[in-house]
């Protein structure tokens, strides 16, 4: 199963970074909000997949640009702008975004299991 047919099944099923930024003393990011997060988690992906070899001509993604596209997507859906902007918790970003970069490669059970433990709403929004 491709990892892009896999996000869909993962998203039908419901299953639900900081530099540079201005952080006061809970951790909260309050000067990207949401769309900085998901930006940064876009990258961390796609960075890895690149690393992985991932991304070309008949790969799971075609270009980079496609799988930023599609990773923020993703990210958005997860942290939305609603329930998430301007609650940033920047120290939990930072865990989230090293993680991302550090999924195994071709293992769907390692993906599932970083952005569910290291990077829910629940941590990432949590944010004063």
């Amino acid at each position: 199963m491709s990892k892009i047919n896999a996000w869909v099944w993962v998203g039908v099923v419901g299953l639900v970074g900081c530099g540079g930024s201005s952080v006061d003393g809970g951790g909260t990011d309050t000067s990207g909000g949401q769309s900085h997060a998901v930006e940064r988690a876009a990258e961390a992906n796609c960075d890895n997949y690149e690393a992985c070899g991932d991304i070309g001509a008949g790969k799971g993604y075609s270009t980079r640009e496609e799988c930023v596209t599609q990773r923020s997507a993703y990210w958005s859906d997860r942290w939305p702008a609603t329930s998430c902007d301007k609650r940033i918790n920047a120290n939990q970003l930072s865990v989230c975004l090293g993680a991302l970069q550090t999924i195994s490669c071709n293992s769907l059970t390692d993906e599932l299991k970083v952005n569910n433990e290291k990077c829910p709403q629940a941590s990432i929004c949590a944010g004063n």
